[in-house]
């Protein structure tokens, strides 16, 4: 029989686990995500980085909760390129996955929504 203490060790770890899952998901076959003029579409590269399955943030339409919420927490366009590129305690760093281009163009989204 597992106690109640035993199963905290099992279940918040896999929770955690299936929950971060989304995050840093690949893009996948979707094109790169852009205005058409050459410029990256923060909205977009929100929507297809999977930010929104652990980020709440109101210009994106999500309701996450593993992350921080974003509509709260209104981080400066270098804080939030900061923590896409590095990554935080709990998501991943998107340096690699996402061109200095892309990582400004969604620290931009992410800050400027929050102002609104």
């Amino acid at each position: 029989m597992i106690r109640s203490r035993d199963s905290r060790t099992v279940v918040l770890p896999l929770a955690a686990a299936l929950a971060l899952g989304g995050c840093g998901s690949e893009r996948g076959p979707q094109a790169p995500a852009g205005t058409g003029d050459g410029t990256p579409d923060g909205a977009q590269l929100f929507a297809q980085s999977g930010c929104g399955g652990c980020h709440t943030l109101s210009a994106a339409g999500t309701g996450g909760t593993v992350g921080p919420n974003l509509d709260r927490r209104m981080p400066t366009v270098e804080e939030a390129a900061r923590a896409i590129a590095s990554g935080r305690p709990g998501m991943p760093p998107y340096r690699g996955r996402l061109s200095e281009a892309e990582t400004q163009a969604l620290a931009r989204f992410v800050s400027e929504s929050t102002r609104r």
